[in-house]
């Protein structure tokens, strides 16, 4: 009876699974009429050996996200990236309290490797947005503008 009970305490102290508050994220609307490649950094030019905040998926209406590239948002489409804090308060996890945004074209991530990309800073353009601009933007951000 003794070891039921201490195997019954060891599953309750141990077998109980912890609360994982989901991450705040940035939202990504691609509004334009081309797919890209949406990395996010904290570093305001391309590095061969950086980080990058994770990509979490893609979202539009009938299709699974599981059929897309990861960082790739075709148009009329959405991409989520975690940024850290909680869910209904973001924090950026950078020490300038930056982040920029690089849009890569599929020629140009599909079509040279990263050395060349990051040694030729190979973006089509880039955009550095400040904690106070993300909380502005309800952390939203809509590619629109047809010259990128």
């Amino acid at each position: 009876m003794k070891k039921i009970l201490l195997l019954f305490n060891i599953m309750m102290l141990y077998g109980c699974p912890t609360y994982e508050p989901e991450s705040g994220f940035i939202v990504v609307h691609n509004n334009t009429m081309k797919p890209y490649y949406i990395l996010l950094s904290c570093d305001d030019s391309l590095k061969l050996n950086h980080k990058l905040f994770p990509f979490i998926e893609n979202r539009q209406k009938g299709i699974p996200s599981s059929e897309f590239s990861p960082n790739r948002i075709p148009p009329s489409m959405t991409g989520l990236f975690a940024v850290g804090g909680r869910k209904n308060m973001p924090e950026l996890a950078c020490e300038s309290k930056k982040v920029t945004i690089f849009f890569l074209t599929d020629s140009v991530l599909l079509g040279c490797k990263w050395r060349e990309i990051v040694e030729g800073q190979m973006y089509q353009e880039k955009d550095t947005y400040s904690k106070d601009q993300l909380d502005k933007m309800n952390w939203t951000i809509y590619i629109q503008n047809c010259n990128k």
